[in-house]
């Protein structure tokens, strides 16, 4: 029959199974999987699926409901055999589909699609649940200690920076200093140059010798 009003001769005919056909929840119970590295742990899910062909879900498959759990619980035990621990947590969203996938082939000669499965809740034994909170802390003391340590190199480099740019300063000044003497003190030979050329200037320098050359006799 199809979904509406339909006749059945009476006596005759009955209706043997009524089957939902809009999407349906299935609640995998929790249960434990053992990964590839041998962590055993306690894994629910969610599976999300829809009947597509109503006879064969009744005639095919006894308890299709059933049969479907018991069908996701081994495909799931399966997929966590094939990864690590850490896998586990990291590729959740890639086991789900690995998941879903295996499921759609096997269940489809029962009239069933798979939608969608979700891993609600992944439980380690209670002694890595420790070794995993101890590595977490473990990876935020050495991120803290990589951020103090590029703060220092950082603080470092600027003060390395500063003290090079006062030297070039320093240096610049320096340099600056020097050619204005040098610039002075040809200035001043000039005008001795000039002065000296004249008879005036002559006198002058003759008398200001002498009046050294005596001074040095005294002494």
């Amino acid at each position: 029959m199809k979904p509406g009003i339909n006749f059945k001769i009476p006596i005759i005919e009955r209706i043997a199974f009524v089957v939902e056909q809009r999407e349906q929840v299935i609640d995998i119970s929790s249960q434990v999987a053992v990964t590839k590295d041998n962590v055993a742990l306690h894994i629910d899910a969610i599976l999300y699926v829809e009947v597509e062909d109503p006879y064969k879900a009744a005639y095919n498959v006894e308890a299709w409901e059933v049969a479907i759990c018991n069908l996701a619980q081994t495909t799931m035990r399966s997929e966590i055999g094939k990864i690590t621990l850490d896998k586990t947590f990291e590729e959740r969203e890639h086991l789900n589909k690995r998941i879903v996938d295996q499921l759609a082939k096997d269940i489809e000669e029962w009239g069933i699609k798979a939608i969608r499965y979700e891993i609600r809740d992944i439980e380690p034994p209670n002694n890595i649940q420790k070794s995993m909170i101890l590595q977490a802390e473990a990876e935020r003391s050495k991120r803290a200690a990589v951020l103090a340590s590029e703060g220092s190199k950082i603080s470092e480099i600027n003060i390395a920076e500063a003290k090079k740019q006062a030297e070039i300063l320093q240096a610049n000044g320096l340099a600056e200093s020097q050619i204005l003497k040098a610039k002075a003190q040809a200035e001043a030979l000039r005008q001795i140059d000039e002065k000296l050329s004249s008879p005036s200037g002559m006198m002058a320098a003759q008398f200001l010798l002498g009046q050294r050359y005596i001074d040095a006799l005294t002494k």
